[in-house]
């Protein structure tokens, strides 16, 4: 069931990788944490069991847009394949939006494959779950080993109403990725369908798209690559009360407090990840932002005041494009510098030119997303048309006096631009509006003197 965190505005979506013992689950979240994060900015969390090396628990976090205005987020999780951990499988498997069987190939595994999709079955329905209707894909895995069932003998044996299915080798990734993407589309839209987003046909399609984009970057790169390591092993301690003695508790209570603990450290710890990574990113954007204002009280040309601003704004908020235009007498908004287009894709569009228009006259800044809430479906179509996924457009204004108008476009392959985008695209519009207003009054001044 999906969780939603309404401070952070996330909604957090949980996958959960179910098959037998020694299978290939957990390879195979290693493999999507490889090629999702290469540069390991976010943690694999795991626990060993007592009494084997299997790994029983996993988790990351992937971002892929937004639903109502909340930000999805998809955590998986992967369940120890062992017999004697069925109260541990049963307890992570509890509000899942989604999962990824996972059948080993071989042939002397095929009654070992039955029992634990029989299992499935039965933890779904122990948690209200109907598993004729939960999103689920299957991974055919090891697919490289001898001897091997049949894809068709498997499909028979497992897969009776023809869920999507990837044969896959986990360990160099292969059909990995392009099964976490099929999960994800249909986790996500049976998500938005449970939300009452499916009874508006646009907003459907914004949110298809949406996941396209965000997905396409990790399909179609094959594999050979091993993709085993990157583990982080997490064992919470237990203390008792100081002074009081705790009755033992019993094997399956045991276990279900162990994995509860776990969900939370871990989410928590994915929590403080993202926290600690927008501390950073908001101390180099403030440090960046002094630099400016110390350049532009410094700078005497007006042209290049708006340069700086506008190669600040490039580079703190990550877009591949950018305008800024200034109102030329009657004439409007003209285009003074572009980056990444030869032509600003709002003001070359007649709906954009007089939606453009009408924020001069407003003066608010206004940003758009593919997928968003906006009410704003030229704007929408006109960033698709282009190839963006966002926009930020900030008028530039001094003293109540408007000068032009800021734009910023963001690819389709980067998380869409967000409201502390914004404040600081706000804050760089108004900094170089002033200065160049106060460096054109100074060079009037100057050569009235003369």
């Amino acid at each position: 069931m999906v969780q939603f965190d309404n401070r952070q505005w996330q909604a957090k979506l949980k996958i959960v990788y179910y098959g037998p013992a020694v299978g290939g689950k957990t390879t195979c979240l290693q493999a999507i944490h490889r090629a999702t994060d290469p540069e390991r900015r976010t943690k694999l969390y795991s626990l060993n069991t007592a009494s084997d090396r299997t790994l029983f628990f996993d988790l990351m976090s992937l971002k892929l847009g937004r639903i109502r205005g909340y930000e999805l987020l998809i955590q998986l999780y992967t369940v120890p394949g062992q017999v004697q951990y069925q109260a541990t499988r049963k307890a992570v498997l509890a509000g899942a939006d989604g999962v990824v069987f996972v059948a080993d190939s071989q042939v002397d595994r095929a009654r070992d494959n039955v029992e634990s999709l029989r299992d499935l079955v039965a933890n779904l329905r122990s948690h209200g779950m109907d598993p004729e209707t939960i999103p689920l894909v299957y991974h055919y895995n090891k697919q490289d080993l001898d001897p091997l069932i049949q894809i068709e003998d498997l499909e028979t044996m497992l897969n009776p109403r023809k869920r999507p299915a990837f044969p896959t080798v986990a360990t160099r990734g292969n059909g990995v990725l392009e099964g976490f993407a099929e999960i994800c589309q249909m986790t996500v839209m049976s998500v938005a369908d449970r939300l009452g987003v499916a009874q508006n046909p646009k907003a459907v399609e914004r949110l298809a798209e949406q996941l396209r984009r965000s997905l396409k970057p990790l399909l179609g790169g094959g594999g050979t690559e091993d993709v085993s390591g990157d583990i982080v092993v997490n064992r919470p301690p237990r203390k008792p009360e100081a002074g009081k003695e705790e009755a033992p508790l019993s094997a399956e209570a045991l276990v279900d407090e162990a994995v509860q603990a776990n969900v939370a450290m871990t989410d928590m710890s994915s929590t403080l990840d993202l926290l600690n990574r927008s501390l950073q990113r908001q101390l180099r954007r403030l440090s960046s932002l002094h630099e400016l204002l110390r350049d532009l009280s410094m700078e005497k040309d007006p042209k290049n005041i708006l340069k700086m601003a506008m190669k600040t704004a490039i580079q703190q908020l990550e877009v591949i494009g950018a305008s800024l235009s200034l109102i030329s007498g009657t004439e409007g908004l003209r285009p003074l510098l572009l980056h990444g287009f030869k032509k600003d894709p709002l003001l070359a569009n007649p709906k954009g030119a007089e939606r453009a228009a009408r924020l001069m006259q407003e003066l608010k800044p206004l940003m758009v997303q593919l997928g968003g809430d906006e009410e704003d479906p030229d704007l929408e179509a006109l960033l698709m048309e282009a190839g963006f996924g966002s926009a930020i457009w900030i008028p530039l204004v001094a003293y109540g006096r408007p000068l032009g108008l800021l734009g910023a476009y963001a690819g389709s392959d980067r998380s869409p631009l967000e409201k502390e985008d914004l404040e600081l695209s706000s804050i760089l519009a108004a900094s170089a509006s002033i200065a160049y207003l106060n460096v054109r009054s100074r060079r009037k001044l100057e050569a009235s003197k003369v």
